[in-house]
Formats: structure tokens, C-alpha cells, sequence
């Protein structure tokens, strides 16, 4: 007689992320929780155990890991950080749900959230100084697109531009040479003025 052969078919899980929604904006310091729930045909609701979470920062066209993989939990949280890397141009964390079933199936979803920004604009007077941010020294006039709540030093270096010796005078937020920020909730302007020396007698001109 012919044996008789049993087709046993299965299915992936269907996991589902509950909270939060792709498109969810964030500031600096807010805390992203996230929570998700997986079924499955074979195995009804998946278990803690079958959860695995990693958190993705794309910043342009590269991703860089920023957390995970997070195993045997249905929920998690990401703190936005408030200092460090930047989060300017095109940037966005996604957040990816893996589950697996009992036969060793896959499946993902993922959400992503993006950062609430603003265009902080930066000047000198006279233009075209160097201001540095963070210790990163930038020509101005510039414009950042920065994320609302971050924090950022600020500093005017006394400097020498074509042939002129310049000396910081004032900041017109009215913070000193060196001075901490946090970027606020409108697009706002910093403009550091400096006293340029010229002539031969060395006499101090006031821009």
C-alpha cells in the first residue's frame, strides 16, 4: 500500500507594535516607550519569550545600532538623549519587533519616530568669524536644524581673520564667551559680536 503522507503547514507570527505610532515627533530627555503583542495560527498568543526588540538611528543614508536586542519582554523604552550626537539633516530611530514562533518562523515590524527640530541660525559681527559649537569650530553664517530640548555649548574664540586680531565682545542671547544652550521650542538666532583691532596705533574699532 501507498503511505501515506501528512502535509503539515504552518505560518509566521503576526507581530503587532501597540504603542508608539509611526510618526510620533520627540524632544531631547522624552522617554519612547513601546509595547507590542504577537499572535500566532499554530500557537495562539506568543509569550514574553518569543519577543526580541533592537532600536535602529538612521541619520542620512546610515544606520547606526542604538539599542538591543532587548529578548523576553513585550515592552521596552528609549531615552532620547539630550547631549552627544546631533540630530541634524535626516534623522529618525526606528524601533523593530521580532517575534518567533515554536517552529522557529520569523517575523518583524518596526515603527519609526522622528525628532521635533528647529533652525537655530548662527552669526558673527562682523560675518564670517568661527563660532564653535560643542568644540567644533563652524564659519558663519550657518544654519542648524537642532532638536528641541538638546543642550549645546556654545563659544566665540578670540581669533584673527585676514590679517585682523578680533576679541569677543558679547553674545547677543547674553551668555559669556563659553556659554551652555538649550535649544528652544522656535527657530532662534545666536550672533557673537567682536571688537576687531586695526591700524597702526592698534586702535580698537567696534562692530
Amino acid at each position: 500500500s501507498t503511505p501515506r503522507i501528512r502535509a503539515i503547514l504552518t505560518t509566521p507570527p503576526t507581530p503587532t507594535i501597540l504603542t508608539h505610532a509611526t510618526g510620533t515627533v520627540f524632544r531631547a530627555g522624552a522617554l519612547i516607550t513601546y509595547t507590542g503583542s504577537s499572535t500566532d495560527v499554530e500557537d495562539g498568543q506568543l509569550p514574553a519569550s518569543a519577543f526580541s526588540w533592537t532600536v535602529l538611528f538612521h541619520h542620512d543614508s546610515h544606520i547606526h545600532p542604538a539599542g538591543g536586542p532587548f529578548t523576553n519582554t513585550t515592552s521596552g523604552a528609549l531615552q532620547i538623549p539630550t547631549t552627544g550626537h546631533d540630530f541634524q539633516g535626516s534623522t529618525n530611530y526606528e524601533i523593530v519587533l521580532t517575534v518567533t514562533d515554536s517552529t522557529g518562523l520569523t517575523a518583524s515590524r518596526s515603527v519609526t519616530v522622528i525628532p521635533d527640530k528647529v533652525d537655530l541660525t548662527y552669526d558673527t559681527v562682523p560675518s564670517g568669524l568661527t563660532v564653535t559649537i560643542d568644540g567644533v569650530s563652524k564659519q558663519t553664517p550657518f544654519v542648524i536644524d537642532d532638536l528641541k530640548g538638546f543642550q549645546h555649548t556654545l563659544g566665540a574664540p578670540n581669533q584673527s581673520s585676514g590679517g585682523t586680531a578680533y576679541t569677543f565682545a558679547s553674545w547677543s542671547d547674553g551668555g559669556a564667551q563659553s556659554h551652555g544652550i538649550v535649544v528652544p521650542t522656535v527657530d532662534q538666532s545666536y550672533i557673537a559680536t567682536f571688537q576687531a583691532s586695526s591700524g597702526p596705533a592698534g586702535q580698537v574699532a567696534a562692530y
